[in-house]
């Protein structure tokens, strides 16, 4: 068995020295100049990393506004177990928002990172580099989009799990989601939500709402439509292919597999179909730059932040305190 050792010596100003040996085991037939190599590169990049994410993290929006340190629980002897649960319930939702946008700020920080060390490197290595700038990048677009997920689900909570629409069948209120089912919590959608805000005189917890409140707590809501700036429907275009079809291609067209458009059907003048198409064809150019994917991903992380700050400022919505 072929091995590599590997030798890490730390020292610095009024630092003791430390030194760590690692020892890998290599099949017999393995190229041990090539693993060294790479082994190399692996270390002096992710060392580069470390070093510079927080520079990029220092940059992006910061959340801390938002900092959840406790959940306070609200009690009503004379109202019954409802404040309980919906305190408690929504206050973790907020601390799940929170959980959220820290972990897609640090994420989007060292995808940044590693997008401005593959100027450095050869082809082969940028396009590791390229795999692992994508891969957090992606973690940060899920942590996006969980934050919308648990404002619905926080605002939800907030007002008792109450909300009511008019069923289009019958014409009667029902539940706006079926909480005896297990995928309930998937249901509980924008579009589930944000119509059932409107029917506020068949709901007490609404009706208890001052008239600036209520209002604001629907165009809250209502800006979470993804069609409201064009960024976010950017952003929400991008991570509906990479979830459910074809991922749009970033920086490198040739990394990612294409769809081939199939041949059109012409009519011509004189009545006759023939078809047109291309065989083979490979695109040139990638559908996204990382770096505007970034600045959308960073414009659509500040616009949730936004619109998070104004709900806690609403008596009946804001973080625990």
């Amino acid at each position: 068995m072929a091995e590599l050792t590997m030798k890490l010596q730390i020292q610095g100003d009024n630092t003791p020295e430390k030194v760590q040996e690692h020892l890998f085991a290599l099949p017999d037939d393995a190229d041990l100049e090539y693993a060294a190599t790479w082994l190399m590169y692996w270390l002096s990049t992710e060392l580069k990393v470390e070093n510079t994410w927080q520079d990029y993290l220092q940059k992006l929006p910061d959340p801390r506004s938002l900092e959840v340190d406790g959940i306070k629980v609200q009690l009503d002897p004379t109202g019954g177990a409802g404040p309980y649960f919906d305190s408690m319930n929504s206050g973790k939702a907020w601390l799940e928002v929170y959980n959220q946008l820290l972990a897609a700020r640090n994420h989007l920080a060292r995808a940044r990172a590693y997008k401005a060390l593959e100027s450095e490197h050869t082809k082969n290595e940028m396009h590791a580099l390229h795999e692992r700038k994508m891969a957090e990048f992606h973690h940060a677009v899920r942590n996006i989009k969980k934050t919308e997920d648990m404002t619905l689900r926080l605002v939800f909570e907030a007002l008792g799990a109450s909300l009511k629409d008019i069923d289009h069948k019958t014409g009667l209120p029902s539940e706006v989601v079926d909480m005896s089912n297990d995928e309930w919590e998937r249901k509980l959608t924008l579009d589930k939500v944000k119509p059932a805000l409107k029917q506020r005189e068949m709901n007490e917890k609404l009706k208890a709402l001052n008239d600036v409140e209520y209002e604001e707590l629907r165009a809250i809501v209502g800006a979470l439509n993804h069609r409201a700036t064009q960024k976010l429907w950017d952003f929400w275009q991008y991570r509906h292919r990479l979830e459910h079809r074809m991922p749009q291609s970033v920086d490198y067209a040739y990394l990612y597999p294409m769809y081939e458009d199939r041949p059109k059907r012409v009519v011509q003048g004189d009545g006759r179909i023939v078809m047109f198409g291309y065989i083979g064809s490979m695109p040139t150019e990638s559908e996204r730059t990382f770096e505007e994917l970034y600045e959308t991903a960073r414009s659509v992380y500040q616009y949730y932040l936004t619109l998070l700050e104004r709900l806690d400022k609403l008596p009946s919505f804001g973080r625990p305190k």
